[in-house]
């Protein structure tokens, strides 16, 4: 699985010709990408709205060919020291990863971890938001020659030092890494990094409301009303529209299908925590039910005392909820928003999977 420089696959020759037509575009398309990011990124402020910001992660840092492969990101880079802000002998924000699927709250999520540690900023999913630009983001790593194997440190340091939403008085910074795909060097040098210490927040969901997400979404491109990736916490007609999407049924798979796609699922999360303690990876894994469907804030907690910075203690789900600046969506009971749970409940039960149903 980890070939060749152990960032990604092993190329055929077909890949690999494209990869070389792709490291000479970027040598054109650096220089005036370089400009582009100037140019954008004096107006990425905290101020902006989420239409901006998903805009601007559209349009602005994009893998391969944006601001994150720059010419800057191959500069040497030291981070602050280690700290946790202007209220701590050393100073900085801590470099954190968190990784998860679509629709599994990642952006709220970070969103409400960086409030709640010192000033908010936006975690970028700079390995890919898909599975296609997650292919590519490795295949680059692969063919740029400016590459390097702690490319993890490397974008993590460039982010707390560089990025303009990233103040000295944050509490947290990093990216977002879908984990579609590995790059066993990376996360070898995050668990090799000692100062800083790197830590990773691992964040799942059920699976079953993954897949209702994203059926969601479907339903909305088909009825052309195609639904923002997020909403606002105050964007009452967003809300409305999701809403109005999560009253229409969805349909899930039944039977041997859906529980090969679970088996899948599951393999694929007990893949990634093989390979973060394979690397020695210091992370934590956290649930989405966890620390939005409970009444208390103890899953918030566990989090501020894994990353050494936050409200660790007397933390209650008021206060947790007074910093969110997007709309939690999942209002709906997975009996409501899908057509055929008669048929799923009767695939699951007796399952390993049951508890899905209920969780």
């Amino acid at each position: 699985m980890y070939q060749k420089l152990g960032f990604g696959r092993q190329s055929n020759t077909k890949s690999t010709l494209v990869l070389m037509i792709v490291s000479l575009v970027m040598l054109v398309a650096v220089p005036l990408l370089q400009l582009h990011r100037v140019l954008t990124t004096l107006d990425l402020n905290l101020n902006m709205s989420l239409a901006q910001r998903e805009q601007a992660q559209e349009n602005v840092v994009r893998p391969i060919w944006e601001e994150d492969w720059t010419m800057d990101w191959t500069e040497p880079c030291t981070f602050y020291e280690r700290g946790t802000g202007p209220d701590r002998k050393s100073v900085g924000p801590l470099p954190v990863i968190l990784m998860a699927l679509g629709r599994s709250g990642s952006s709220i999520t970070w969103s409400t971890m960086s409030a709640l540690t010192g000033e908010r900023n936006i975690a970028w999913e700079e390995t890919g938001g898909n599975e296609n630009t997650s292919a590519l983001f490795f295949d680059s790593l692969e063919s740029n020659q400016l590459a390097f194997h702690n490319w993890t440190l490397q974008r993590l340091c460039h982010i707390q030092q560089h990025r303009t939403d990233v103040s000295i008085n944050a509490g947290i910074a990093g990216f977002q890494w879908k984990p579609y795909e590995y790059a066993v060097e990376g996360l070898k040098a995050i668990g090799k990094s000692v100062d800083p210490k790197v830590k990773v927040v691992y964040l799942t969901r059920n699976p079953l409301d993954r897949r209702i997400s994203n059926l969601h979404h479907a339903l909305s491109k088909q009825a052309q009303q195609e639904l923002p990736a997020h909403c606002e916490a105050d964007d009452v007609e967003c809300k409305k529209l999701f809403s109005a999407v999560a009253n229409s049924g969805v349909t899930l798979p039944i039977g041997k299908e859906l529980i090969r796609w679970l088996n899948t699922d599951a393999n694929h999360v007990s893949t990634i925590k093989a390979n973060l303690e394979e690397a020695r990876v210091e992370y934590l894994h956290v649930q989405y039910e966890k620390l939005y469907a409970s009444d208390g804030a103890d899953q918030w907690m566990k989090i501020f005392r894994f990353l050494g910075v936050g409200p660790m203690e007397d933390l209650t789900m008021d206060d947790v909820r007074a910093s969110f600046d997007l709309a939690v969506t999942h209002s709906k009971g997975r009996n409501e928003s899908v057509s055929n749970f008669i048929e799923v409940e009767k695939t699951l039960k007796g399952t390993k999977f049951e508890y899905l149903l209920f969780e």
